[in-house]
């Protein structure tokens, strides 16, 4: 029988630091469409659970594909097989979702299909904020002294007569 790996998923790890930013921008998109429903005059409780629903599925669907994504790179042989079970599950959840709330009364439609774009929404945003940016150490990053000394260039004997020729030769 194979033993399945667990993730420790703590404050720092990357899937919930992306799904913390994802649920924080959501829940702001979240607010102001609530606010734009008030202006309309179309605000009433059935936007505040529709949003509340849509909001929490879109989170959840966003943590769960972020989840399987990195069990993925970690065991990429049968990566492939997971990711496709992971996407079938996460759409069926959305849809079970929407046809509930489609279904009863006490949601509004419109508040309840809107939130499930949010992440993506979020995600156009990152790179505009400058969010996710690539938090791997480097060598660079390791050795606080290797800033006050670079790395030597290396040479050929062709490049390096020609190039001190062309700088002699502007500096005349």
């Amino acid at each position: 029988m194979e033993e399945k790996e667990a993730i420790i998923i703590n404050k720092k790890h990357p899937v919930v630091k992306t799904t913390l930013y994802v649920a924080a921008f959501s829940l702001v998109l979240s607010l102001i469409m609530e606010l734009i429903f008030v202006i309309v005059g179309k605000w009433n409780l059935g936007v505040v659970y529709s949003n509340c629903l849509s909001w929490g599925v879109s989170v959840l669907n966003f943590f769960l594909m972020a989840l399987t994504v990195t069990k993925a790179t970690e065991n990429p042989e049968s990566s492939s097989v997971k990711l496709k079970l992971s996407q079938a599950g996460r759409l069926a959840m959305i849809a079970a979702v929407l046809a509930i709330g489609f279904i009863f009364d006490c949601f509004n439609k419109i508040a309840l299909v809107i939130p499930i774009f949010f992440p993506r929404i979020s995600f156009l945003f990152s790179g505009t904020f400058g969010i996710f940016k690539d938090e791997t150490p480097t060598a660079h990053d390791a050795d606080p002294d290797s800033a006050a000394k670079p790395e030597p260039i290396p040479e050929t004997e062709d490049d390096s007569d020609t190039e001190t020729e062309v700088i002699q030769d502007e500096r005349e």
